[in-house]
């Protein structure tokens, strides 16, 4: 017989749910106290995360406006196509090509 049982064999019905209550909380406290724990130690990274994702959600409309091509400003349109050099450049430098004209936005 396990040991567990001879012990729960002897109570009621009552004292079993408050035993598996009281169970219950402590495990509840236990990992709230491991959470609390977590979140202490490794508050220096998630700052700068969730900082990080609130500004990249508050900031996406912002983005996706100004990566659409051609970009209308002040009445004139900016890269509305690539540059020849890109376009006639060799396939191994392209991709090279291309990032370096998308950093000069």
């Amino acid at each position: 017989m396990a040991r567990g049982s001879i012990f729960k064999a002897s109570l009621s019905p009552e004292q079993l749910e408050v035993e598996q209550r009281l169970r219950t909380l402590a495990l509840m406290l236990v990992g709230l106290a491991v959470i609390a724990c977590g979140l202490y130690y490794l508050e220096g990274i998630l700052i700068p995360l969730v900082l990080a994702l609130a500004l990249t959600y508050t900031l996406q409309p912002m983005i996706d406006l100004l990566s659409k091509r051609p970009l209308h400003l002040c009445g004139r349109k900016f890269f509305a196509q690539q540059p020849a050099a890109i376009r006639e450049a060799r396939p191994m430098l392209r991709p090279f090509y291309e990032l370096v004209y998308l950093a000069k936005l």
